[in-house]
């Protein structure tokens, strides 16, 4: 079960992929971020863990890198594998991005929960537009 929310931004890949890139301009977008840490370089495999308010820490690994393109992270929850993407794509006004939301499992009952992981979604990518077009184009 995926939810995805899409948004176009007056930038290029590059100047994106530096906000998803440094896990220190995580807070400029993801307002209930607490805390985030990686055990390694942004690539495809490293693992780190992130806190959010009200939450208890949470692992995650970074599934896939692939630089001004994408980067997927996994966490492992009782509910299931719930997968967080962030696709950037080329577009004439600048640039797409795209963030999802999926969960490995496609059940009525856990839809209620994906939905409220997936509600701020949109307004941090609102942020992330607005942050990244302030830096100029």
């Amino acid at each position: 079960m995926e939810l995805s929310f899409a948004l176009k931004v007056a930038a290029t890949s590059h100047q994106v992929w530096e906000y998803y890139e440094n896990i220190e301009k995580w807070s400029v977008w993801e307002k209930d971020l607490e805390a985030i840490s990686l055990e390694g370089e942004f690539v495809s495999g490293t693992n780190g863990q992130m806190t959010l308010t009200g939450m208890p820490p949470m692992s995650f690994t970074l599934t896939s890198v692939v630089p001004y393109q994408e980067f997927i992270d996994l966490t492992e929850t009782p509910m299931g594998k719930l997968s967080f993407a962030h696709y950037i794509q080329e577009i004439p006004e600048g640039v797409l991005i795209r963030h999802s939301v999926t969960l490995d499992q496609d059940n009525q009952e856990v839809l209620p929960m994906l939905s409220g992981i997936f509600n701020d979604v949109p307004e941090t990518m609102f942020l992330l537009k607005k942050v990244v077009e302030s830096d100029g184009v």
